[in-house]
């Protein structure tokens, strides 16, 4: 029977249709409108996650943090950010001098590091095909690294002593003369290029300069050199309460958009973006416990099923005040790349694979190490790597290159079963 109105009943709003068999003052219909309305708009922006839109998907939510909307409102693209950049990085304008500088030291780095660990995780999706954010605590200025193993992460956290630098600084380079912290970012490259390894006492003494400060122009570097477009860079801040936020906080940062050049020729929409973020924060024993207003406990909670990298992580986590962070790592990560000093072997049961690769013997003495030497040998992670390694790394990682170069690179990789 075809219906009088032309439509079908399904088509009537729902409110017309109750009215229509209980008549309801138009005052009372207006009100209950109104509080639904509302409800729904709370309830939406609420479950949303602060920093994210209504609306969203779950895939799409988990493309970011969660940040503060003044954030969100002040992430403008702006193309000095990826002019100043590729002028650090000695890609165009500048000091011919410094390109030239730049340009061996990056042929070093991309023959000995990059080129081999791309063809290495060739065969490897869960690295190169994986879209986990990717966690990265102790980490230096080391953003190649990260970005190399897991070149498809919508975003990357990265944790470490270093200061995160000064945006304005960067932004201001076209006007001024850089000479000198052009010199001391070269001088932090070439640390990496000599053994792709950051020593926090060079790193200390190359970026407390005052025309380009902290790890900001080393992370710009990476970027523009593996052909990233840099689109925004902002200073943040981790709050008291754990939110990111542009305002002053406890612990300062940097949150960075980047877009590779490929994909942006290419066209593919605001889903390719990623996002690099660095804070400056000491983990300590403390780190995890909710007690106490701890605000680094709040950055970590909002991270779960990662994919941890570690690297020259002083044997931290191998003393024992610092279990409960190990712990919390191994909870938050379905994957955990690292070499012999990040989580001790022991920390590790049967809900974990383990992928053995280089060659493993003993630790390396480092100074001012929190243990004993003696207590950071791993005796049964040595029987292992006697037993079943998959064979040489074509790259250097691990403290073990210091003493015996390429003899002693290894790494694993646990995985949650």
């Amino acid at each position: 029977m075809k219906q009088n109105s032309g439509q079908s009943s399904a088509a009537v709003p729902s409110t017309v249709r109750l009215t229509r068999l209980f008549p309801v003052p138009e005052s009372l219909l207006f009100l209950f409108t109104a509080i639904l309305s509302c409800f729904i708009l709370f309830f939406t922006v609420e479950c949303s996650g602060a920093g994210q839109k209504p609306g969203l998907l779950e895939g799409e939510r988990s493309r970011d943090l969660p940040v503060a909307q003044s954030v969100l409102s002040g992430q403008g693209e702006d193309p000095v950010w990826n002019r100043t950049a590729r002028l650090i990085a000695g890609l165009e304008g500048g000091d011919p001098s410094h390109r030239n500088s730049m340009d061996r030291l990056w042929d070093r780095i991309e023959n000995q590091n990059i080129k081999p660990i791309q063809s290495w995780i060739a065969d490897k999706s869960y690295l190169k095909e994986t879209t986990r954010p990717v966690f990265y605590p102790l980490s230096g200025a080391d953003f190649i690294n990260a970005h190399t193993f897991f070149p498809g992460a919508p975003y990357y956290v990265m944790v470490a002593t270093e200061p995160p630098g000064n945006p304005a600084e960067v932004r201001s380079m076209e006007q001024r003369s850089t000479n000198r912290g052009l010199a001391s970012v070269r001088a932090v490259i070439q640390n990496i290029s000599d053994e792709n390894y950051f020593q926090s006492r060079k790193m200390s003494q190359t970026m407390s300069n005052p025309e380009l400060s902290g790890v900001l122009p080393v992370l710009l570097v990476w970027l523009a050199r593996k052909d990233q477009q840099v689109l925004s860079v902002q200073s943040v801040a981790i709050s008291q309460d754990g939110k990111i936020t542009v305002a002053p906080g406890v612990h300062p940062g940097l949150r960075i958009r980047f877009k590779s050049n490929e994909k942006a020729a290419s066209n593919k929409g605001e889903d390719q973006i990623q996002t690099l973020y660095y804070f400056k924060i000491f983990l300590g024993p403390g780190s995890v416990n909710p007690a106490g207003g701890k605000p680094e406990s709040a950055i970590l909670g909002n991270l779960s099923q990662v994919n941890t990298i570690m690297k020259a992580a002083v044997y931290l986590l191998h003393n024992e005040k610092y279990e409960p962070l190990a712990k919390s790592i191994m909870d938050r990560s379905q994957l955990i790349l690292q070499d012999d000093s990040g989580v001790p072997y022991r920390m590790f049961d049967e809900s974990w694979k383990l992928d053995l690769y280089g060659n493993y013997t003993r630790p390396v003495a480092l100074k001012g190490m929190l243990d004993p030497y003696d207590n950071l040998r791993q005796p049964a992670l040595a029987t292992e790597y006697a037993k079943r390694s998959e064979g040489p790394l074509p790259f250097p990682y691990s403290y073990g290159i210091l003493r015996s170069g390429m003899k002693e690179s290894m790494l694993m990789i646990a995985r949650k079963k």
